[in-house]
């Protein structure tokens, strides 16, 4: 079902899954995914809110987005947040975002990682090879 996305969501998906990923719960086990913290939850809500054109459902089938986000290893409770927040906005709904997240883009994530597939994200480092 991932392949049905269009490369950009997959991008914004993987950034999300690797950020959950710096957040593990203790005594989780290695491979356990770790929890989003409200920054990226709300930078995702801004991102839905600014850019509704990348997130449309003719664009974005709201299962493709849960299984791809399965798929990256973002927990459930995770998934099922983001989707909902996808599902809200693709019908119209606007979402509250935290003053801080407000005018959030992923476009930069997105710009990077078509310059450079393997570029830190977090940093904007280019990798070694590039």
């Amino acid at each position: 079902m991932a392949d049905e996305l269009p490369p950009d969501i997959l991008v914004i998906i993987d950034y999300l899954a690797e950020e959950a990923g710096g957040y593990q719960n203790i005594g989780a086990k290695p491979g356990d995914p770790g929890r989003l913290h409200w920054q990226e939850e709300h930078e995702f809500k801004s991102d839905l809110m600014e850019r509704s054109d990348r997130w449309a459902s003719d664009r974005v089938p709201l299962e493709a987005f849960r299984s791809a986000c399965l798929a990256a290893n973002l927990d459930e409770t995770d998934t099922n947040a983001l989707a909902d927040h996808l599902a809200n906005r693709q019908a119209g709904k606007k979402l509250v975002v935290k003053p801080a997240c407000k005018g959030f883009t992923f476009d930069r994530i997105v710009e990077l990682s078509d310059e450079d597939p393997d570029a830190d994200l977090d940093t904007g480092e280019p990798s070694e090879d590039f």
